[in-house]
């Protein structure tokens, strides 16, 4: 007997919503793009994922989060706050 996995994908509509918030406030500021050319600079980590098991997930489920790394997730705050000094 085949066992089924069930895959919920979590955090995406989130991690476009960053990335078109980060898209949109570089065309728009030389700070921003530089903030990003910065962080591009460096190890270059996209994108991140979070697998979680625990007990909300039920058995034969595997949660998988979709995010911004720490850093970039840091910068769109910072401009969803308005706080370019923080970049």
């Amino acid at each position: 007997m085949a066992e089924k996995l069930k895959i919920r994908l979590l955090g995406v509509e989130q991690l476009v919503a960053d990335l078109d918030l980060l898209t949109q406030a570089a065309e728009g500021s030389l700070e921003v793009r530089n903030a990003l050319v910065d962080f591009f600079g460096g190890a270059i980590e996209t994108a991140g994922i979070d697998i979680q098991n625990g007990a909300a997930s039920q058995a034969g489920e595997l949660w998988i989060e979709a995010k911004l790394p720490n850093r970039l997730a840091a910068l769109a705050v910072a401009l969803r706050a308005g706080d370019l000094d923080a970049l």
